[in-house]
């Protein structure tokens, strides 16, 4: 396949360009791996290639098929929409899956079903689904995109090949964004770090106003906490605590600050840093820290996430954490 727009993941890849050459393309995949690695892309892109009618490399994105796929119009093609934000219905599964898949292809002998959040379906959902699965038309080949794989039922699983996406190098997020994204190197090299390998989180954080200002008001906070007055500390943590969406973000952010910290308390201003453009601050910081000192900030920053997973207030987890770092 045409993989211009698909970073990594090479053996996923080369998997499914394998059943294409050979013409051994089954009836039910599921693809998983976490929010931002691909799924959606990988999928469609697959799917357009099974419709694809040009010649040579597929899909073409030329062809009469994939300029209806492209465009959302193609009949072979069915992506399956819920109304409920978590909440695939037994209605719409039938409606769009099940009273569909005996309808003959349009085209080129393949109708393709793609269900994103396969794993919002119900039990009923999922039960109706499993049919269609055991006793497919030779023609229908069915995509199922779940972040979690054990979030379907044993028996999908077990009658569907599975496709999995794995994170990329950091290498590999900081040269699309600095070459597709035209984001300058430093930038590049912190989001390929905070992304843990997820192209679509870093591209996520590079476009999210919201995401911006929090990582400002953190490294405001990581610079100089030390002169921070208490009730400044206390009304930082409130305001984090309000973050709700952005406050694991934040707290990566200062895990990799502190590591930095420790690079620099090693090797000083030659250490290989994430923040680059923080390295004085850093190399600031590392002075007036021990090892112990940045020992126990790393810490506090695991105890916090620890924390906020199991459901303490965020306020009061980061409370304790910011007034660590202050000491």
């Amino acid at each position: 396949m045409n993989y211009r727009d698909f970073i990594g993941n090479e053996s996923a890849k080369g998997y499914l360009d394998g059943l294409l050459a050979h013409d051994r393309v089954g009836h039910a995949y599921i693809f998983t791996g976490e929010k931002g690695l691909g799924k959606r892309t990988l999928a469609g892109q697959f799917a357009r290639a099974l419709l694809c009618t040009g010649e040579g490399e597929r899909p073409c994105g030329a062809c009469h098929g994939c300029r209806m796929a492209l465009s959302g119009n193609h009949p072979d093609l069915i992506w399956v929409t819920h109304e409920k934000p978590n909440l695939i219905t037994v209605d719409e599964v039938r409606d769009q899956i099940v009273s569909q898949v005996s309808v003959k292809p349009y085209y080129n002998g393949k109708k393709v079903f793609i269900v994103p959040d396969a794993g919002l379906m119900n039990l009923r959902g999922q039960n109706a689904i499993l049919k269609t699965i055991e006793e497919p038309p030779a023609y229908a080949v069915i995509l199922l995109l779940s972040e979690n794989r054990d979030m379907l039922l044993p028996t999908i699983g077990s009658r569907c090949v599975t496709v999995s996406l794995k994170p990329l190098h950091r290498k590999q997020v900081e040269e699309y964004l600095t070459a597709r994204r035209q984001v300058p190197s430093g930038q590049a090299a912190v989001l390929s770090a905070l992304s843990h390998g997820n192209i679509g989180r870093a591209i996520r954080m590079l476009e999210d106003e919201e995401y911006r200002a929090c990582s400002d008001m953190t490294m405001q906070f990581l610079r100089d906490p030390m002169n921070m007055a208490i009730d400044e500390v206390f009304a930082f943590a409130k305001e984090a605590a309000k973050k709700k969406e952005q406050i694991l973000d934040m707290l990566d952010i200062m895990l990799f600050w502190y590591r930095d910290v420790l690079m620099a308390k090693t090797a000083g201003k030659e250490a290989s840093l994430t923040f680059i453009e923080e390295t004085e601050y850093i190399v600031t910081r590392a002075k007036r820290l021990d090892y112990a000192d940045i020992g126990r900030a790393l810490k506090e920053i695991g105890y916090t996430k620890e924390r906020l997973s199991a459901n303490v207030s965020a306020e009061t987890g980061m409370d304790v954490l910011l007034l660590a770092m202050r000491a």
